[in-house]
C-alpha cells in the first residue's frame, strides 16, 4: 500500500484523481459522482484533490464532495418550474396564493431588487412603527433563546416570515431575497454594496457611519435609536460552496441537528462570521437594524432547508430545551410550526430559487 501512496504523489495532477478514485475502490469505497475530478469541490483539479482523497483514505479526513450533475439540476430546476407554472394558471396568472419564491439578491433583476428596498423603506418610514417594533425584538430577545441553542434555526425562520409579512401588506408578492455569499466569499467586493437605488448602501466612513445611498443617514435612514446605521466591513471571506457542502457531509443524519445547527451558527465563515465581516451595527444585538441582516438570515435558513430536504426526518428534526408545541420568544408560532418550510403559518409555501 506504501507504494501506491508513493506512486500516487508522483503521477502529474491530471492523473492523481483517478488514481484517487482506483484507491478508494481497492479499499472497499463506493462511487462517488465529482465533477471532472474535483474531489475537494474547490473548482479545479489539480494536485490538492488527490491529496484531499488520500487524507480520506488514511487519515479520517472529509469524504469527496459529491457535486450535482447537470442533468440532475437541469431536472429539478424544471420540475420547480413546472409547479410554479402550473400554480400561476391556477391563479390566473397572478403570483401563487401561499407561495413565497425567494431568489438571490445579486441574481435578481435590478428593477426586482429596486422594488424589495423600496418596500422596505416604505415599511421602515410608516409611523405605525410595526415593522421597527418588530426589529427591536431581535435585541430585547437577543440572549434569551435566539441564539446558542436549538430554537435558533426555527425561531429566525418564524422571524423571517414575519418581516414578509408586514412587507406584504405594502407589496404583495414581494419576498425577502437571500444573499449567497458562497458566490463571491470576498464580502467587501459583494456586489449589493453601492448607492444605486438597487444596492444597500455602502461602507461606514471613518466613524463606520453609513452616509449615502438607500440606507445612509444623509438620505434619511436611521436605526431604530435615531443614530445612522453603522458598517466596517473587513477583508474577511464567507464559506465557499464546498465549505457549505461539508456541513452536510459531516453532519448527514437527523440526529445530528443540533451539530449542524451548532456549525451553521458559529463555524468559519457561516452566520457569526458574515454578521461581523460586515461588521458596525451587524456585529451587535442591534444586527437586524441593518436590511442586510434579513437577506443573511434568509441564505441560513435555505442552508438549513437544503439539510432538511434529505429525509422526512430531516425535516422534523429537533433538539432543544423548548418544547414543540411552545411559543418561540417574542414571536406568535410555537417552535413546532416553523420546521416544515412547506407549510408555515398562513398556509405559507417558502420556495428557495
Amino acid at each position: 500500500m506504501k507504494r501506491i501512496v508513493v506512486f500516487a504523489l508522483v503521477l502529474n495532477a491530471a492523473l492523481l484523481g483517478v488514481v484517487a478514485h482506483q484507491l478508494v475502490a481497492i479499499a472497499g469505497g463506493g462511487a462517488v459522482t465529482t465533477q471532472n475530478g474535483d474531489n475537494n469541490g474547490d473548482g479545479t483539479r489539480d494536485l490538492s484533490d488527490a491529496i484531499y482523497m488520500l487524507q480520506w483514505l488514511f487519515g479520517g479526513g472529509p469524504g469527496p464532495v459529491e457535486i450535482e450533475g447537470g442533468a440532475e439540476q437541469n431536472a429539478r430546476i424544471e420540475e420547480l418550474e413546472r409547479q410554479l407554472n402550473e400554480c400561476q394558471a391556477a391563479a390566473g396568472g397572478n403570483p401563487c396564493p401561499g407561495q413565497r419564491v425567494r431568489k438571490e439578491i445579486t441574481l435578481m433583476p435590478n428593477g426586482e431588487r429596486a422594488r424589495f428596498i423600496s418596500t422596505y423603506l416604505q415599511a421602515w418610514n410608516d409611523p405605525d412603527g410595526e415593522l421597527r417594533e418588530l426589529v427591536d425584538s431581535h435585541m430585547q430577545f437577543f440572549s434569551r433563546g435566539l441564539h446558542n441553542n436549538g430554537a435558533f434555526l426555527p425561531w429566525h425562520r418564524g422571524y423571517l416570515l414575519r418581516v414578509e409579512n408586514i412587507l406584504q401588506s405594502y407589496e404583495p408578492g414581494v419576498t425577502i431575497p437571500y444573499w449567497d455569499w458562497t458566490l463571491q466569499p470576498q464580502i467587501n467586493e459583494s456586489p449589493i454594496w453601492g448607492l444605486n437605488d438597487d444596492q444597500f448602501s455602502s461602507n461606514g466612513d471613518a466613524q463606520r457611519c453609513v452616509q449615502d445611498g438607500p440606507f445612509g443617514f444623509n438620505t434619511g435612514f436611521t436605526q431604530t435609536n435615531g443614530r445612522c446605521l453603522e458598517r466596517r466591513i473587513s477583508g474577511g471571506r464567507a464559506a465557499s460552496p464546498r465549505e457549505v457542502e461539508d456541513l452536510y457531509a459531516r453532519y448527514p443524519l437527523a440526529s445530528n441537528f443540533d451539530a449542524f445547527r451548532n456549525r451553521l451558527e458559529h463555524g468559519p465563515g457561516l452566520h457569526d462570521s458574515v454578521h461581523c465581516i460586515v461588521g458596525g451595527t451587524m456585529c451587535t444585538a442591534r444586527a437586524s437594524n441593518d436590511p442586510v441582516f434579513f437577506l443573511h438570515i434568509a441564505q441560513i435558513d435555505r442552508i438549513w432547508s437544503q439539510w432538511q430536504s434529505m429525509s422526512p426526518e430531516h425535516r422534523d428534526a429537533y433538539e432543544g430545551t423548548l418544547g414543540r408545541d411552545e411559543l418561540l420568544p417574542g414571536l406568535p408560532f410555537s417552535l413546532g410550526e416553523l420546521l416544515d418550510r412547506g407549510n408555515l403559518p398562513g398556509g405559507i409555501q417558502v420556495v428557495y430559487e
